[in-house]
């Protein structure tokens, strides 16, 4: 099986971009969530941009939750911008739409 991969440019402007790119999936986050977890701000504002994401799952979904998380316990105002139109199915069908809709500007 050929392996997934998933990329991701910091764009230290202000606010600052995550622009994320290629599979938001399980077997590309399995090397990279917990190191970029790490560089998530700890002051906001905070954009993160899903406009080349090619594929997403769960664990997709999971990681934008995590950041919704992230956002609210540092108090950060976070934006999700180009979200993949995969992305509104996969809420609705995991009931998390109303969590994440709040932050989705597209």
């Amino acid at each position: 099986m050929m392996q997934k991969t998933l990329n991701l440019i910091i764009d230290k402007k202000d606010p600052p971009l995550w622009k994320f790119s290629g599979d938001l999936t399980v077997f590309a986050l399995s090397n990279s969530a917990k190191e970029w977890i790490r560089l998530f701000p700890v002051k906001g504002p905070w954009e993160i941009s899903g406009e080349k994401i090619s594929s997403i799952d769960t664990a997709g979904l999971a990681f934008l939750l995590e950041c919704i998380s992230h956002a609210k316990k540092h108090s950060i105002k976070l934006r999700f911008v180009g979200l993949p139109p995969a992305v509104s199915p996969l809420m609705k069908a995991q009931g998390v739409e109303k969590l994440i809709t709040d932050y989705v500007e597209n």
